[in-house]
């Protein structure tokens, strides 16, 4: 776990930003609500107590009361779910539509028919067994820097992760120290994030990709080349905010794309035809020409002109391979 102290180092709770290995710790204290639940259920409420005092929640006393905060925090796409779970406001409910109440409930469905020994047993396993190694670095851009050394594989799967890590470890490298810059940069990859998580990302980024810079690349590379065009032409913190925030309008753009939902009857019914031809290049060609249509250099008559050609090419390629 790649952690960045947040101030000084006290005897009261101390406060950590989690550079690398978020989603394992949310996973173990998403398991641990689940034994606390589920031992609060069979009637052992020391046993729940004993999970959310120790291994969910941090106390201190200050300003003449006993201040309680969660042991993790995540950001504010996820939090307000998370929170319910280690709040333990989930216990008698069941919620769906969130991946971190699906990740709750399975282990919720887990642990149900286990009985208190065995529960027991499992809460040990888990603050006994796995191993956590507690890596703490000075800033940001060292944080960056060992998630990079610790991560890079040129994997299809984690390439966008290996992306923004690079982007970020530049960033916070010219940004003179304004971690606000960094910050807001992460803010944006998480809100794009969120929007094509469902849509297969690295296939969005990609396209993204061929629609905005010249020259062919192939999914496998994307790491790398973007590493490359990022050293070469030298992008900095301000030119990664404003990559971020396109990448941002063009994942909004996507996914309405991909459910043929861009607000036009006639359109949206063109675009189910492309998806149902599977002509999924031509994706490149539409992220590229929709904010045009949506910002009115581009009309209808136009907009569908450019499908007829699509789907053209498509039957075409299709029948002379």
């Amino acid at each position: 776990i790649v952690v960045i102290a947040e101030g000084r180092t006290t005897v009261e709770i101390n406060y950590f930003e989690v550079n690398d290995g978020q989603q394992r710790l949310t996973t173990i204290l998403l398991l641990l609500s689940a034994i606390r639940d589920h031992a609060a259920k069979l009637g052992n409420d020391i046993f729940a107590q004993h999970i959310s005092e120790h291994y969910l929640t941090a106390n201190c006393f200050e300003g003449g009361s006993k201040k309680v905060v969660p042991k993790m925090t995540l950001g504010k796409l996820d939090n307000e779910e998370f929170g319910a779970v280690l709040g333990g406001k989930l216990q008698n409910a069941t919620k769906t539509g969130h991946r971190i109440f699906e990740c709750y409930n399975y282990f919720q469905s887990q642990v149900e028919g286990l009985n208190l020994e065995e529960l027991e047993s499992l809460k040990n396993r888990v603050v006994k067994k796995i191993i956590v190694v507690h890596i703490n670095v000075a800033d940001q851009f060292n944080a960056f820097r060992l998630f990079e050394t610790l991560n890079d594989r040129g994997l299809a799967l984690s390439a966008v992760d290996l992306i923004k890590n690079h982007l970020l470890m530049r960033a916070a490298s010219t940004s003179n120290g304004d971690d606000a810059v960094v910050d807001s940069i992460v803010e944006e990859w998480q809100e794009m994030y969120e929007k094509i998580r469902e849509y297969d990302p690295v296939t969005f980024f990609h396209r993204f990709m061929l629609s905005e810079y010249p020259g062919k690349v192939s999914a496998k590379q994307l790491y790398e080349v973007i590493k490359q065009r990022a050293n070469n032409e030298k992008w900095d913190a301000k030119y990664i905010s404003e990559f971020t925030n396109k990448l941002k309008s063009a994942a909004g753009i996507y996914t309405e794309l991909i459910d043929a939902n861009v607000g036009n009857t006639k359109i949206n019914r063109r675009l189910s035809d492309i998806k149902l031809f599977e002509a999924s290049p031509s994706y490149t060609l539409l992220l590229k020409i929709t904010p045009l249509f949506k910002s009115g250099l581009l009309d209808e008559v136009q907009y569908l002109k450019i499908i007829d050609l699509i789907e053209l090419f498509h039957i075409r390629w299709g029948i002379t391979g």
